[in-house]
């Protein structure tokens, strides 16, 4: 046989690259066998049940594995798959990069997925084109997670899902369980974040609670970007950017009104099932079923149950939306229109900067009874500036008035600035105090004409009042 030096060895053409597969000759433990230049070139180790295919590629200590691209390995594990340049499982089973961009990242876990949506009829062989970039993405143990159309993207652990109709970025979810974030065909999500927090979600558009987004995206549908879920379990964020939910369980921040430029930086503070869906600067601290309602702005829920700000459609009177209206405490509380209920039960402030404390219910509003007993809206300017102040079924239909408690009071409309304290009465003009009964300290009392308009005097028995 005529012995070829390497030098007189034909030239290769490198016209095309390397595939990865041409066979090199080599010697493994004394014997002479054959292995695919991609397994050279990067260092690896393969089994019989294994390939390679791609330039410096690698499989080390894997079985029944592929890789599919250049400069990508698996390393370790069972029935692990890499499709892309730049990428790389390590250890875990069933898991697989499907993306024919780069930087991709799977350690351990179990059937946790990296991939992109093809489109129809692009590409060829193993390397279709995809709707988006699926790139540089990671994820960390776990088992069951997806990460599908995005970039920049992280899971750690657990069986969770980022799903992208338009390239989610820079989004992360770490510790929790059942959790997604997801476009599913809406406008971009960047930089959110789920934490520690099961069985949540942050999308841009409707959701099924513990499934999949529903695909009801328009073109209104609002960016969703630095939105986080901290804790928890069973929260929902839904088209609000820069909010954030904070422990509790249940609490969902829903925002249905696509109307408005300004939507998001909401907050949820722990409680049970809360729900949100104004659009810009509500907070709900605590409580349970507590309610902002949609198209409100600037409103605050502090703990308590069942309270809620603004309208919602099946009230018999649409007042419109509410602004910056507080609730403290309390059971079954209603605050529209920069006004404040503080503590009680069944309390109603549906007037301008208006206020109730504590009592139950008791009610400023802009509705009153006409003479034939119909209820009827009497102007969006009534009520405003007034206050009760504890008691049971106390009205206000007028401005700057106020009750201090008692039973079945009532200043009414065009009485402004009329004041109310004891029980069963019924304001009959305004600028005027309404008592059942008066006391007052006969020794207190001026014996004297103090020659000041209006001031009560005492006259031995006679009450007299000085005209000045």
């Amino acid at each position: 046989m005529a012995i070829i030096t390497l030098n007189n060895l034909p030239q290769a053409s490198f016209t095309n690259s390397l595939t990865g597969n041409e066979p090199l000759i080599t010697m493994v433990n004394g014997q002479t066998v054959q292995v695919p230049s991609s397994a050279v070139g990067g260092g690896g180790i393969i089994d019989s049940r294994s390939s390679i295919s791609g330039y410096c590629s690698t499989i080390v200590a894997a079985t029944s594995s592929r890789v599919i691209g250049n400069r990508s390995a698996v390393i370790g594990g069972f029935q692990n798959f890499t499709n892309g340049n730049n990428s790389t499982v390590i250890a875990g089973s069933g898991n697989d990069i499907n993306s024919n961009y780069s930087g991709n990242l799977i350690v351990g876990g179990f059937e946790n997925s990296i991939d992109g949506t093809p489109l129809t009829g692009g590409g060829s062989g193993f390397t279709p084109y995809f709707r988006c970039d699926p790139k540089e993405n990671s994820i960390l143990g776990g088992q069951c997670n997806t990460i599908k159309d995005g970039q920049l993207n992280g899971i750690i652990a657990a069986a969770n899902s980022i799903i992208g109709g338009v390239a989610p970025q820079a989004t992360t979810i770490m510790g929790a369980n059942g959790s997604f974030i997801c476009s599913n065909g809406g406008l971009v999500l960047a930089a959110n974040s789920i934490i520690g927090a099961s069985v949540s979600s942050i999308t841009s558009a409707g959701c099924i609670p513990c499934g999949a987004a529903q695909s009801t995206h328009t073109n209104a549908d609002k960016y969703v970007f630095n939105s986080a879920i901290f804790g928890g379990c069973c929260h929902e964020i839904v088209g609000s950017s820069q909010s954030i939910i904070l422990g509790g369980t249940d609490n969902s921040m829903i925002i249905t009104d696509k109307s408005s430029t300004s939507i998001g930086n909401n907050t949820m503070i722990g409680g049970f099932n809360n729900s949100l869906s104004g659009r810009c600067n509500n907070s709900i601290i605590g409580g349970l079923y507590n309610c902002v309602l949609s198209g409100d702005d600037g409103n605050v829920i502090i703990s308590g149950r069942k309270n809620k700000t603004g309208q919602s459609m099946t009230d018999k009177y649409q007042f419109g939306s509410s602004v910056d209206s507080v609730i403290i405490g309390g059971c079954c509380n209603r605050a529209h229109l920069v006004s404040t209920v503080i503590g009680g039960r069944a309390n109603y402030t549906f007037g301008y900067r208006s206020t109730v404390i504590g009592g139950c219910k008791n009610c400023i509003n802009v509705c009153d009874f006409d003479a034939a007993g119909t209820y009827k809206n009497i102007g969006a300017f009534t009520g405003q500036h007034s206050t009760i102040a504890g008691g049971l079924s106390n009205t206000i239909t007028t401005s700057a008035a106020f009750i201090a408690g008692g039973l079945g009071n009532r200043i009414k409309v065009g009485h402004d600035h009329s004041a109310i304290i004891g029980t069963g009465i019924t304001s009959v003009s305004g600028c005027m105090l309404h008592a059942n009964t008066l006391f007052l300290s006969a020794d207190a009392l001026p014996t004297a004409d103090p020659g000041q308009k209006g001031v009560v005097w005492r006259d031995g028995t006679d009450l007299k009042i000085s005209v000045g």
